[in-house]
Protein backbone atom coordinates (compact mmCIF):
# COMPACT_ATOMS: atom_id res chain seq x y z
CA UNK A 1 0.00 0.00 0.00
CA UNK A 2 1.47 3.95 -1.22
CA UNK A 3 2.08 5.57 1.76
CA UNK A 4 1.22 9.46 1.60
CA UNK A 5 4.27 11.68 3.07
CA UNK A 6 3.23 14.04 5.75
CA UNK A 7 2.19 17.82 4.81
CA UNK A 8 5.14 20.18 4.71
CA UNK A 9 3.81 22.44 7.27
CA UNK A 10 5.99 25.43 5.69
CA UNK A 11 4.81 24.70 2.54
CA UNK A 12 1.16 24.67 3.25
CA UNK A 13 2.13 27.91 5.34
CA UNK A 14 3.25 29.62 2.07
CA UNK A 15 0.18 28.49 -0.04
CA UNK A 16 -1.82 30.12 2.10
CA UNK A 17 0.33 33.18 1.86
CA UNK A 18 -0.01 33.10 -1.75
CA UNK A 19 -3.90 32.66 -1.88
CA UNK A 20 -4.26 35.39 0.36
CA UNK A 21 -1.89 37.87 -1.49
CA UNK A 22 -4.34 36.75 -4.21
CA UNK A 23 -7.52 37.89 -2.72
CA UNK A 24 -5.74 41.05 -1.68
CA UNK A 25 -5.04 41.69 -5.25
CA UNK A 26 -8.20 40.50 -6.30
CA UNK A 27 -10.35 42.78 -3.89
CA UNK A 28 -7.86 45.79 -4.54
CA UNK A 29 -8.16 45.39 -8.28
CA UNK A 30 -11.64 45.77 -7.87
CA UNK A 31 -12.28 48.03 -5.50
CA UNK A 32 -9.92 50.67 -8.05
CA UNK A 33 -12.83 50.74 -10.40
CA UNK A 34 -15.37 51.02 -8.51
CA UNK A 35 -17.19 53.58 -6.30
CA UNK A 36 -16.85 52.82 -2.19
CA UNK A 37 -20.35 52.44 -0.41
CA UNK A 38 -20.85 52.56 3.25
CA UNK A 39 -24.24 51.13 4.90
CA UNK A 40 -25.14 52.48 8.17
CA UNK A 41 -24.84 49.68 10.85
CA UNK A 42 -27.96 48.68 12.53
CA UNK A 43 -26.98 48.15 15.52
CA UNK A 44 -28.43 50.16 18.10
CA UNK A 45 -28.41 51.07 21.84
CA UNK A 46 -30.57 53.50 24.11
CA UNK A 47 -28.43 53.96 26.83
CA UNK A 48 -27.53 51.50 30.04
CA UNK A 49 -30.74 50.53 32.26
CA UNK A 50 -30.60 50.21 35.85
CA UNK A 51 -32.41 48.28 38.82
CA UNK A 52 -31.86 48.45 42.44
CA UNK A 53 -33.04 46.53 45.55
CA UNK A 54 -32.04 46.96 49.00
CA UNK A 55 -33.25 44.83 52.47
CA UNK A 56 -30.88 45.45 55.56
CA UNK A 57 -27.80 45.09 55.37
CA UNK A 58 -27.84 44.14 51.59
CA UNK A 59 -28.00 46.13 48.33
CA UNK A 60 -28.62 44.38 45.01
CA UNK A 61 -28.23 46.07 41.57
CA UNK A 62 -28.81 44.78 38.46
CA UNK A 63 -27.95 46.69 35.30
CA UNK A 64 -27.99 46.20 31.41
CA UNK A 65 -25.67 47.84 29.60
CA UNK A 66 -28.73 48.48 26.63
CA UNK A 67 -32.31 48.75 26.97
CA UNK A 68 -33.02 48.90 22.92
CA UNK A 69 -31.58 45.93 20.90
CA UNK A 70 -31.88 44.06 17.49
CA UNK A 71 -32.83 40.63 17.56
CA UNK A 72 -29.56 38.38 18.16
CA UNK A 73 -27.49 41.35 19.71
CA UNK A 74 -25.48 40.35 22.68
CA UNK A 75 -26.65 42.31 26.29
CA UNK A 76 -24.27 42.46 29.21
CA UNK A 77 -26.09 42.46 32.30
CA UNK A 78 -24.02 43.28 35.69
CA UNK A 79 -25.24 42.00 39.25
CA UNK A 80 -23.68 43.61 41.91
CA UNK A 81 -24.01 42.89 45.34
CA UNK A 82 -22.87 44.76 48.53
CA UNK A 83 -23.52 43.39 52.22
CA UNK A 84 -22.11 44.57 55.75
CA UNK A 85 -19.51 42.71 57.76
CA UNK A 86 -20.80 39.81 59.37
CA UNK A 87 -23.52 39.26 56.66
CA UNK A 88 -22.94 35.79 54.18
CA UNK A 89 -24.79 35.96 50.51
CA UNK A 90 -26.05 33.45 47.95
CA UNK A 91 -25.48 34.84 44.68
CA UNK A 92 -28.09 33.54 42.27
CA UNK A 93 -27.13 30.72 39.75
CA UNK A 94 -28.01 31.18 36.47
CA UNK A 95 -28.66 28.46 34.31
CA UNK A 96 -28.60 28.67 30.62
CA UNK A 97 -31.75 29.98 29.78
CA UNK A 98 -33.35 33.21 31.85
CA UNK A 99 -36.40 33.48 29.37
CA UNK A 100 -36.76 34.75 27.55
CA UNK A 101 -32.98 35.25 27.26
CA UNK A 102 -29.93 32.83 26.73
CA UNK A 103 -27.46 32.80 28.57
CA UNK A 104 -24.77 32.57 26.41
CA UNK A 105 -21.27 33.58 28.93
CA UNK A 106 -20.68 34.02 32.28
CA UNK A 107 -18.14 35.79 34.66
CA UNK A 108 -18.23 34.94 38.58
CA UNK A 109 -15.19 35.78 40.33
CA UNK A 110 -14.96 35.58 43.78
CA UNK A 111 -16.23 37.97 46.25
CA UNK A 112 -14.02 41.19 46.96
CA UNK A 113 -13.49 43.75 50.22
CA UNK A 114 -15.86 46.99 49.30
CA UNK A 115 -14.06 49.16 52.29
CA UNK A 116 -15.45 47.49 55.29
CA UNK A 117 -18.28 45.58 53.10
CA UNK A 118 -18.02 43.18 50.96
CA UNK A 119 -19.04 42.85 47.19
CA UNK A 120 -20.06 40.18 44.35
CA UNK A 121 -20.07 41.34 41.01
CA UNK A 122 -21.25 38.73 38.27
CA UNK A 123 -21.46 39.43 34.88
CA UNK A 124 -23.54 37.44 32.08
CA UNK A 125 -24.01 37.38 28.19
CA UNK A 126 -27.68 37.71 27.35
CA UNK A 127 -29.21 37.20 24.07
CA UNK A 128 -32.72 36.52 22.45
CA UNK A 129 -34.26 35.89 19.18
CA UNK A 130 -37.29 37.50 20.44
CA UNK A 131 -38.74 40.26 19.64
CA UNK A 132 -41.10 43.14 21.49
CA UNK A 133 -40.74 44.31 25.21
CA UNK A 134 -39.18 41.76 27.27
CA UNK A 135 -37.97 41.49 30.58
CA UNK A 136 -35.00 40.19 32.40
CA UNK A 137 -36.90 38.66 34.99
CA UNK A 138 -36.00 39.18 39.03
CA UNK A 139 -33.71 37.71 40.93
CA UNK A 140 -33.33 36.58 44.09
CA UNK A 141 -30.37 36.77 46.89
CA UNK A 142 -30.12 34.75 50.07
CA UNK A 143 -28.48 36.09 52.78
CA UNK A 144 -28.27 35.22 56.21
CA UNK A 145 -27.47 38.21 58.68
CA UNK A 146 -25.16 36.63 61.52
CA UNK A 147 -25.27 39.67 63.62
CA UNK A 148 -28.86 39.35 64.48
CA UNK A 149 -30.06 36.43 66.65
CA UNK A 150 -33.83 35.07 65.58
CA UNK A 151 -35.90 35.75 68.94
CA UNK A 152 -38.36 32.20 67.79
CA UNK A 153 -37.95 29.75 70.19
CA UNK A 154 -37.99 27.22 67.57
CA UNK A 155 -34.96 28.45 65.91
CA UNK A 156 -32.98 28.85 69.39
CA UNK A 157 -31.41 31.91 68.26
CA UNK A 158 -30.07 31.19 64.88
CA UNK A 159 -28.70 34.04 62.32
CA UNK A 160 -31.63 35.27 60.69
CA UNK A 161 -32.05 34.76 56.93
CA UNK A 162 -33.57 36.58 54.45
CA UNK A 163 -34.11 37.10 50.49
CA UNK A 164 -33.37 40.00 48.51
CA UNK A 165 -35.22 40.27 44.80
CA UNK A 166 -34.65 42.24 42.43
CA UNK A 167 -37.39 44.32 40.18
CA UNK A 168 -37.62 43.40 36.15
CA UNK A 169 -35.20 44.71 33.23
CA UNK A 170 -37.25 45.77 30.71
CA UNK A 171 -35.68 45.50 27.49
CA UNK A 172 -37.07 46.27 23.71
CA UNK A 173 -35.99 44.00 20.81
CA UNK A 174 -36.23 45.20 17.40
CA UNK A 175 -37.14 42.34 14.80
CA UNK A 176 -34.89 41.75 12.03
CA UNK A 177 -38.33 41.77 9.86
CA UNK A 178 -40.02 44.76 10.94
CA UNK A 179 -39.08 46.76 8.33
CA UNK A 180 -42.66 46.67 5.64
CA UNK A 181 -42.45 45.79 2.05
CA UNK A 182 -41.83 49.50 0.05
CA UNK A 183 -42.57 48.41 -3.61
CA UNK A 184 -41.23 52.28 -4.82
CA UNK A 185 -38.21 51.43 -3.08
CA UNK A 186 -37.27 49.07 -6.18
CA UNK A 187 -37.12 50.68 -9.60
CA UNK A 188 -36.52 49.21 -13.37
CA UNK A 189 -33.33 48.51 -14.88
CA UNK A 190 -31.51 51.07 -16.12
CA UNK A 191 -30.02 51.74 -19.91
CA UNK A 192 -26.05 50.39 -19.94
CA UNK A 193 -23.21 52.72 -18.83
CA UNK A 194 -19.82 52.77 -19.92
CA UNK A 195 -17.54 52.25 -17.27
CA UNK A 196 -13.95 54.45 -17.30
CA UNK A 197 -11.03 52.78 -17.34
CA UNK A 198 -8.29 54.41 -15.01
CA UNK A 199 -5.46 55.83 -17.58
CA UNK A 200 -2.46 54.94 -14.36
CA UNK A 201 -3.43 51.02 -14.23
CA UNK A 202 0.55 50.66 -13.72
CA UNK A 203 0.46 52.36 -10.63
CA UNK A 204 -2.01 50.54 -9.26
CA UNK A 205 -0.88 47.62 -9.93
CA UNK A 206 3.08 48.65 -8.48
CA UNK A 207 0.57 49.78 -5.66
CA UNK A 208 -0.89 46.29 -5.06
CA UNK A 209 2.26 43.86 -5.42
CA UNK A 210 3.88 45.81 -3.35
CA UNK A 211 1.03 45.38 -0.37
CA UNK A 212 1.47 41.59 -1.48
CA UNK A 213 4.88 41.70 -0.68
CA UNK A 214 4.53 43.25 2.57
CA UNK A 215 1.85 40.55 3.94
CA UNK A 216 4.12 37.82 2.56
CA UNK A 217 6.69 38.95 4.55
CA UNK A 218 4.68 39.97 7.77
CA UNK A 219 3.29 36.05 7.43
CA UNK A 220 6.81 34.80 7.24
CA UNK A 221 7.86 36.63 10.48
CA UNK A 222 5.09 35.72 12.72
CA UNK A 223 5.28 32.25 11.44
CA UNK A 224 9.31 32.14 12.36
CA UNK A 225 8.37 33.75 15.94
CA UNK A 226 5.88 31.24 16.75
CA UNK A 227 8.79 28.65 16.45
CA UNK A 228 10.62 30.68 18.22
CA UNK A 229 8.42 30.21 20.81
CA UNK A 230 7.19 26.64 20.52
CA UNK A 231 10.48 25.76 20.93
CA UNK A 232 11.49 28.03 24.13
CA UNK A 233 8.20 27.27 25.62
CA UNK A 234 8.84 25.36 29.38
CA UNK A 235 7.77 21.73 29.85
CA UNK A 236 4.63 22.13 31.77
CA UNK A 237 4.87 19.80 35.73
CA UNK A 238 2.39 17.72 36.49
CA UNK A 239 -0.64 19.01 38.70
CA UNK A 240 0.39 17.55 41.85
CA UNK A 241 4.31 18.44 41.65
CA UNK A 242 3.61 21.93 41.00
CA UNK A 243 0.94 22.00 43.73
CA UNK A 244 3.55 20.35 46.10
CA UNK A 245 6.25 22.33 45.26
CA UNK A 246 3.94 25.83 45.89
CA UNK A 247 2.88 23.88 49.35
CA UNK A 248 6.28 23.46 50.22
CA UNK A 249 7.04 26.87 49.71
CA UNK A 250 4.44 28.29 51.38
CA UNK A 251 5.48 26.42 54.33
CA UNK A 252 9.11 27.89 53.96
CA UNK A 253 7.70 31.08 54.27
CA UNK A 254 6.61 30.58 58.04
CA UNK A 255 3.49 32.70 57.77
CA UNK A 256 1.61 31.06 60.38
CA UNK A 257 4.72 31.99 62.80
CA UNK A 258 4.84 35.44 61.90
CA UNK A 259 1.38 35.96 62.17
CA UNK A 260 0.05 36.33 58.92
CA UNK A 261 -3.28 34.01 59.51
CA UNK A 262 -4.97 35.44 57.11
CA UNK A 263 -2.46 35.83 53.77
CA UNK A 264 -1.42 31.96 55.07
CA UNK A 265 -5.18 31.20 54.36
CA UNK A 266 -5.44 32.92 51.17
CA UNK A 267 -2.53 30.99 49.61
CA UNK A 268 -3.43 27.86 50.73
CA UNK A 269 -6.93 27.99 49.12
CA UNK A 270 -5.44 29.26 46.15
CA UNK A 271 -2.66 26.41 45.70
CA UNK A 272 -5.86 23.55 46.29
CA UNK A 273 -8.19 25.20 43.55
CA UNK A 274 -5.30 26.04 41.16
CA UNK A 275 -4.56 22.01 41.25
CA UNK A 276 -8.26 21.40 41.04
CA UNK A 277 -7.95 23.39 37.76
CA UNK A 278 -4.97 21.60 36.37
CA UNK A 279 -5.93 18.29 37.77
CA UNK A 280 -9.65 17.77 37.07
CA UNK A 281 -10.27 20.53 34.40
CA UNK A 282 -12.74 21.93 36.99
CA UNK A 283 -12.77 26.01 36.77
CA UNK A 284 -11.81 26.30 41.03
CA UNK A 285 -10.20 29.37 40.83
CA UNK A 286 -13.27 31.78 39.00
CA UNK A 287 -16.25 30.02 41.32
CA UNK A 288 -17.33 31.06 44.97
CA UNK A 289 -17.06 27.71 46.97
CA UNK A 290 -20.66 27.05 47.11
CA UNK A 291 -20.60 27.02 43.06
CA UNK A 292 -17.80 24.92 43.24
CA UNK A 293 -18.81 22.74 45.54
CA UNK A 294 -21.84 21.99 43.46
CA UNK A 295 -20.43 21.44 40.18
CA UNK A 296 -17.52 19.63 42.43
CA UNK A 297 -20.73 17.27 43.53
CA UNK A 298 -22.01 16.29 39.82
CA UNK A 299 -18.71 15.35 38.85
CA UNK A 300 -17.58 11.78 38.71
CA UNK A 301 -14.00 12.96 38.73
CA UNK A 302 -13.41 12.72 42.93
CA UNK A 303 -14.50 10.38 44.70
CA UNK A 304 -17.14 10.84 47.80
CA UNK A 305 -14.06 10.96 50.76
CA UNK A 306 -12.43 13.50 48.64
CA UNK A 307 -15.26 15.46 47.90
CA UNK A 308 -16.50 15.38 51.96
CA UNK A 309 -12.70 16.26 52.84
CA UNK A 310 -12.37 19.29 49.76
CA UNK A 311 -15.56 20.80 51.57
CA UNK A 312 -14.42 20.70 54.93
CA UNK A 313 -11.22 22.24 53.79
CA UNK A 314 -12.26 25.22 52.03
CA UNK A 315 -15.27 26.28 54.45
CA UNK A 316 -12.62 26.49 56.80
CA UNK A 317 -10.75 28.73 54.55
CA UNK A 318 -13.57 30.49 54.19
CA UNK A 319 -13.99 31.12 57.68
CA UNK A 320 -10.59 32.65 58.08
CA UNK A 321 -10.60 34.49 54.54
CA UNK A 322 -14.08 35.86 54.94
CA UNK A 323 -15.41 36.37 58.42
CA UNK A 324 -12.10 36.97 59.98
CA UNK A 325 -11.88 33.86 62.64
CA UNK A 326 -8.07 33.69 63.55
CA UNK A 327 -7.33 29.84 64.26
CA UNK A 328 -4.65 28.64 66.06
CA UNK A 329 -1.16 27.85 64.75
CA UNK A 330 -2.37 24.31 65.17
CA UNK A 331 -4.88 24.22 63.50
CA UNK A 332 -3.12 25.71 60.58
CA UNK A 333 -0.70 23.40 60.65
CA UNK A 334 -3.28 20.99 59.90
CA UNK A 335 -5.08 22.36 57.19
CA UNK A 336 -1.40 22.24 55.26
CA UNK A 337 -1.53 18.55 56.08
CA UNK A 338 -5.12 18.34 55.05
CA UNK A 339 -4.04 19.82 51.27
CA UNK A 340 -1.44 17.84 51.14
CA UNK A 341 -2.62 14.72 51.47
CA UNK A 342 -5.62 15.62 49.55
CA UNK A 343 -3.22 16.29 46.49
CA UNK A 344 -0.93 13.25 47.15
CA UNK A 345 -4.39 11.09 47.49
CA UNK A 346 -5.72 12.67 43.83
CA UNK A 347 -2.45 12.43 42.05
CA UNK A 348 -2.95 10.70 39.07
CA UNK A 349 -2.84 7.09 39.54
CA UNK A 350 0.95 6.40 37.55
CA UNK A 351 2.40 9.89 39.41
CA UNK A 352 0.86 9.18 43.07
CA UNK A 353 3.27 9.76 45.51
CA UNK A 354 3.77 8.39 48.86
CA UNK A 355 2.36 10.33 51.40
CA UNK A 356 5.21 12.15 53.07
CA UNK A 357 6.56 15.95 52.64
CA UNK A 358 9.77 14.54 51.37
CA UNK A 359 8.72 13.06 47.93
CA UNK A 360 7.32 16.49 46.57
CA UNK A 361 10.40 18.57 46.90
CA UNK A 362 12.20 14.98 45.43
CA UNK A 363 9.61 15.48 42.39
CA UNK A 364 9.67 18.99 42.28
CA UNK A 365 13.47 19.43 41.77
CA UNK A 366 13.49 16.47 39.38
CA UNK A 367 10.67 18.34 37.52
CA UNK A 368 12.61 21.60 37.55
CA UNK A 369 15.75 20.00 36.65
Amino acid sequence: MMRVPPANPVGVFYRRAIAIAVLVLACVGFSAGCESRTQPSSAGGDGAVERTAERGPVRMSVRADRSEVSVGDAIEMLVEVVAEPGVDVEMPVLEDTLSPFEVRDRRTPPDIPDGDKRRWTHQYTLCTFDSGDLEIPPLTVRFTDRRVRSDDEESQGEPVSSDLVSEPVRIHVDSALAAEFDPAAYRDIKDAVDVPVDRQFPYTWAIVIGAALIILIILTLILLRRRKTAEAAPVALPAHVWALGQLDGLADERLLQRGSIQEFYFRLSSIVRQYIERRFALMAPERTTDEFLREAGRSQALRGEHKNMLAGFLRAADMVKFALHMPPVEEGDSAMVAARSFIEQTAMPEERLPSNGEASRTDQVGGAA
